[in-house]
């Protein structure tokens, strides 16, 4: 027997030992739950803020630490002997001392580039004041450093919103904002927002990530992460739930020490339970049981966990005449949320 004559009946040998699967797909055995299938959320690499969060601007409240001295996400811009640009926690101030052709302000790329469409609209909030009535500038440049869209607002003498829409004349994933002054004056800012006005439900959520979502059809939203409710090593960088309450620009947010970002909380807990109302999927609040990477609280020290557990029941079940049912519908929702489960510690014990 030659060798070509010997390997080939090996192969035909070997073929015919492979096992065969037969599936009668209309044959179904034990019935599996629908509620078993769902989806996890965490903040990893920007999946809330930069990802299902559609604000634009990093660090719209000025609420990220500082680093050698500056602030993250902005970058000062105009002629140093014209104006200045004054930052610390929670506000911006700029103050210009003579007028010019060249915007005396900052800029901020958002989260690797502010992606914006032609003909799309996105809608800006400055939280902001101006004793000498300056008027402030704001503006979209693409990425050839062409103006794509502006407008001018007007402060008042007391920190208010000046809210409106701008319209993107181009399309492009790496524009920039910026923000500032053309004439002397001063203003102080404490936030700057910019988000597309076309949001997932109308409910403020990425229209784009919310919906690939929504089309897996989870019974239920696993949320607000795993090592993200444990605040990484320490517990004082664990989601606060309660401090996500008020509107996005007094959110104090916090470091995200696990990936190794700052999270502005924009992403909050009320929109997390309207997210899932809106997908029609049971809401899974994980709840910290007091431990970290490297903390544990003793057992006689738990009443604050259990207690913060309870209040957050409450906002989302609740009836609108209770204490935070009540704030739950100054929201704008006074039917409970569908909260369904409540997972005690991550992936503990």
């Amino acid at each position: 027997m030659t060798l070509p004559l010997l390997l080939l009946l090996l192969g035909s040998r070997a073929q015919a030992d492979v096992p065969t699967i037969l599936i009668h797909a209309d044959q179904p055995g034990h019935p599996i739950s629908r509620d078993l299938f769902g989806v996890f959320f965490e903040e990893i690499n920007h999946a809330g803020d930069g990802g299902l969060n559609p604000e634009l601007v990093r660090n719209f409240n000025f609420h990220e630490p500082l680093r050698d001295n500056q602030m993250p996400g902005w970058t000062v811009i105009g002629n140093g002997t014209a104006g200045a640009v004054l930052t610390g926690i929670g506000e911006m101030d700029i103050e210009r001392t003579a007028p010019g052709d060249q915007l005396a302000g900052a800029s901020n790329a958002g989260y690797w580039g502010i992606p914006v469409s032609a003909g799309a609209r996105y809608r800006y909030n400055v939280t902001c004041k101006s004793a000498t009535g300056a008027p402030i500038v704001l503006r979209l440049i693409d990425s050839s450093g062409k103006d794509c869209g502006s407008a001018n607002l007007t402060p008042s003498g007391a920190i208010s919103d000046v809210k409106g829409v701008i319209k993107a004349t181009a399309t492009d994933h790496a524009a920039h904002l910026e923000i500032g002054l053309v004439k002397a004056g001063k203003v102080g800012i404490k936030g700057v927002s910019l988000q597309p006005v076309d949001t997932w439900k109308g409910h403020g959520l990425r229209n784009d990530l919310a919906g690939l979502v929504d089309g897996l059809h989870p019974a239920f939203v696993r949320f607000p992460g795993g090592c993200y409710v444990e605040g990484g090593d320490y517990l004082a960088d664990r989601f606060k739930w309660d401090t996500t309450l008020v509107d996005p620009v007094q959110r104090p947010g916090h470091r995200n020490a696990t990936w190794g970002y700052w999270s502005s909380d924009g992403l909050g807990y009320h929109e997390y339970l309207q997210w899932c109302e809106d997908m029609h999927a049971d809401a899974l609040f994980v709840v910290n049981c007091g431990f970290s990477h490297k903390e544990t609280v003793p057992t006689d020290k738990l009443d604050e966990y259990l207690v913060n557990a309870m209040y957050a029941i409450e906002y989302a079940l609740g009836p609108a005449d209770s204490r935070l049912g009540a704030i739950r519908a100054q929201r704008g929702h006074a039917a409970p949320f569908p909260l369904k489960y409540v997972e005690v510690g991550n992936e503990n014990g």
